[in-house]
């Protein structure tokens, strides 16, 4: 999304409200558009609360500058460190993806390719795909397939093979009778696995050699995907909320995507947390805050910094 340069206050409060009811859009790029001088903090805030004093204002445009308010009057000026913005709530206890192999087939291969102990060698990835060839039906080999796949070194380079996997297990899942509590979470986590491969996708990394040539399938198939696993695994949950914030980014609710992130820190790899609150941040246009979650993120992570801008 294209935004205007910084504006004087006066004319960003103008546009707002010229803007208001028939172009939420617009309102909200003025409004995170930021404001550079000394008292940048307090002038977006007063923006926000002048926007929220408007009864018109309902559903997820309020929402958004909600969060925005939320976020910015918990932020000081360098204040910003490695953690979160604020204190987690307890957020209960996790998922754990179901393991699913009811005909024990994948068991021995599973603790020699995935256990604890496990040293796999070419013969044992032969050994799965001959399994595979002869039980290409059997739910537990699908499986172990697919977590083979989706591990973090192999990731990036089979996205298209991890997405195809994921969805024929889920719809081998599907067919399962009866339905169980540990089927339909196993199927969640299938559509996780499909939303995180697309979200890979369009890594620069991943684009500079292969771009996305539909870009409107791309992003019907991420929705799908997404749908299915907010449907089977429920909205706000820890193990898939970075895919939440992905959705939310997708649809410019930046504000609330950032206090998503914020509320699930704890639960989120740091690097992922820092580096999705840096550019969220300078998404928003918040330059003051975009700083110092560039510096805090390129102190914890400099090498990570350094291939981005090599």
């Amino acid at each position: 999304m294209t935004r205007p340069p910084a504006i004087s206050m006066l004319l960003g409060v103008y546009l707002s409200l010229i803007c208001l009811a028939p172009n939420a859009l617009c309102q909200l790029t003025v409004l995170s558009s930021g404001n550079i001088n000394i008292q940048w903090r307090g002038t977006q805030l007063d923006l926000i609360r002048s926007q929220l004093a408007d009864v018109e204002i309902k559903g997820p445009l309020r929402a958004e500058l909600e969060s925005q308010l939320s976020w910015l009057s918990a932020w000081k000026p360098g204040s910003l460190t490695d953690t979160a913005t604020w204190e987690q709530k307890d957020i209960g206890s996790l998922f754990t993806e179901p393991t699913v192999d009811p005909s024990g087939l994948a068991a021995p291969l599973r603790e020699r390719l995935l256990g604890k102990q496990a040293k796999p060698t070419s013969r044992d990835t032969n050994e799965l795909q001959a399994v595979l060839v002869q039980h290409d039906q059997d739910i537990g080999l699908r499986q172990l397939h697919l977590h083979w796949l989706d591990q973090k070194q192999y990731r990036q380079k089979y996205l298209s093979e991890i997405i195809d996997a994921a969805d024929q297990l889920a719809g081998m899942l599907e067919q399962e009778n009866p339905q169980t509590e540990e089927s339909r979470l196993a199927r969640a986590y299938c559509y996780y696995r499909i939303c995180r491969a697309l979200i890979y996708r369009e890594s620069p990394e991943v684009t500079a050699d292969k771009p996305i040539q539909d870009i409107a399938s791309h992003e019907s198939k991420l929705l799908a995907a997404y749908t299915q696993m907010i449907e089977l695994g429920g909205k706000g949950r820890p193990e898939f909320i970075l895919v939440e914030v992905r959705m939310l980014r997708r649809d410019n609710w930046l504000g609330q995507a950032l206090v998503k992130l914020e509320e699930h820190a704890a639960t989120i790899e740091k690097q992922w947390y820092l580096k999705k609150r840096r550019d969220l941040l300078k998404e928003l246009g918040w330059r003051e805050p975009a700083q110092e979650a560039e510096k805090v993120y390129a102190a914890a992570f400099p090498e990570a910094v350094a291939k981005e801008r090599s």
